[in-house]
């Protein structure tokens, strides 16, 4: 059953299109949801509000009615929700708005922490975690990761293991030091925001929490491929933390030198590192290994330095 058949909502399409009407009461009923009501044009629209006592999800279509009337309803019935259909991607959009109804914006929901950083990543990115771990040994920060994760390379910080549903209420604990949260991988945040599942709700309030995020691909096509969709989507979230794109385990081979052009093209306008890969690291990342294994005079370690000055 999908998540949005799981919240009571009282449906109601406005939609001048019989075609498109068609598609979108299809696509609801799949989903098992029920339309209360359907307006054929603004007039009947108009007489069905004020006899309805439920509060109502209204799908319109832009070619309803004239933009001023339309407005003009949707200040009057400030206790229903109205929602545009987008024409570009009309069932996804449709199908992540409706799942927002009676939750709060997740952006928003949580204050943010002035010292604690959120690092993810895309999916099948090995480095997460370990970027993660010595970033935390870079600043002397306490890391939290999600015990409904797979298991993660050891570090010497601090480090808790916490359920999902319990991440608030260690973050508010934690009223000195830096805190950096493993919060795992993901491509289209604002779907994920919109998701009730626990993976989706510990990325939220991670996201919401912190007051940088990191975000970090493997020097790979995949990871481009990744990192090209989460950009595109990562715009349409409202007022979100500042963020760093890092390319890891970067290599300076021809195809490596192809992927940091592809890499710079796509973060130009965003604050970026290069992480350059190095056996010697990787081996350490499964070690429980000091907070100074990790300030050698090598290219790793200065990038990880670098990335820690900006987090300070």
């Amino acid at each position: 059953m999908s998540e949005v058949s799981e919240i009571n909502l009282n449906l109601v399409t406005a939609i001048s299109s019989s075609e498109q009407e068609e598609k979108v009461a299809a696509l609801l009923f799949s989903q098992g949801c029920n339309i209360i009501y359907r307006a054929l044009n603004l007039q009947l629209l108009s007489k069905f509000l004020p006899t309805s006592q439920l509060n109502l999800s209204i799908i319109y279509s832009k070619d309803f009615c004239d933009a001023n009337e339309l407005n003009i309803i949707i200040s009057k019935y400030k206790q229903h929700k109205f929602i545009v259909l987008d024409e570009k991607n009309e069932q996804a959009q449709l199908m992540i708005a409706l799942s927002q109804i009676n939750r709060p914006p997740l952006i928003h929901s949580l204050e943010r922490i002035e010292n604690l950083t959120t690092v993810i990543g895309s999916p099948g990115a090995p480095g997460i975690s370990t970027i993660a771990n010595q970033i935390a040994a870079q600043i002397s920060a306490t890391v939290i990761c999600a015990n409904h994760h797979n298991l993660r390379p050891i570090a010497k910080s601090k480090v808790l293991n916490i359920q999902a549903p319990e991440l608030n209420k260690h973050l508010s604990t934690l009223t000195a030091g830096a805190v950096v949260i493993d919060a795992g991988a993901v491509v289209l945040l604002t779907q994920t925001l919109a998701d009730r599942r626990m993976n989706a709700h510990w990325l939220s309030e991670s996201v919401a929490c912190a007051s940088k995020l990191i975000y970090v691909i493997n020097a790979n096509e995949n990871g481009i491929s990744y990192l090209a969709q989460f950009l595109n989507d990562f715009q349409k979230v409202i007022d979100p933390p500042p963020i760093i794109y890092l390319l890891n385990k970067q290599r300076f081979d021809r195809i490596g030198r192809v992927i940091q052009g592809k890499f710079l093209e796509l973060v130009s306008s965003w604050p970026n590192i290069q992480i350059p890969y190095d056996h010697s690291i990787q081996l350490l990342a499964g070690a429980a290994v000091s907070k100074y294994s990790f300030s050698r005079n090598t290219a790793f370690s200065k990038q990880i330095v670098k990335i820690g000055k900006q987090l300070l």
